[in-house]
């Protein structure tokens, strides 16, 4: 790149989907939604996620821009027919963490292990995996 150009990058977009159908207006406080394809939707449930019921009260949590059958039960947007979920935010936090913390552990694991090598190598698990030359 010439020097003293600025890289004009675009905003970021959805990949997969019209950003016009993502989103979702009168959103309850304490709630993440989410948008879930048929193929996520095992683990969706078992995480906690509820689907939203489609409702006729204006004021409901529902797409910004609902284009879909209003005799449906549920709501769903774009040609892979996404379902809209939702779970409180607290829960969301708690699934996120899980992998925060185990993460966390390994890392100690890896710090300690550098430190009780005297820097000469990270053990995992009693085995050194890296040697470093004095």
């Amino acid at each position: 790149m010439p020097r003293g150009r600025k890289r004009k990058d675009a905003d970021e977009t959805p990949i997969d989907a019209d950003y016009r159908l993502d989103l979702v207006r009168n959103k309850e406080k304490g709630q993440r939604y989410a948008w879930v394809s048929d193929d996520d939707m095992p683990l969706m449930k078992a995480r906690g996620y509820t689907r939203v019921e489609r409702s006729s009260d204006p004021d409901a949590t529902a797409p910004a821009f609902d284009t879909a059958n209003t005799e449906d039960t549920e709501y769903r947007v774009g040609r892979n027919r996404l379902l809209l979920m939702k779970i409180p935010e607290e829960r969301a936090r708690r699934i996120e963490a899980g992998p925060l913390r185990e993460a966390a552990a390994r890392v100690a694991q890896i710090k300690l292990s550098a430190q009780e090598s005297g820097g000469r190598g990270v053990a995992i698990g009693g085995d050194i995996t890296h040697q470093v030359e004095a």
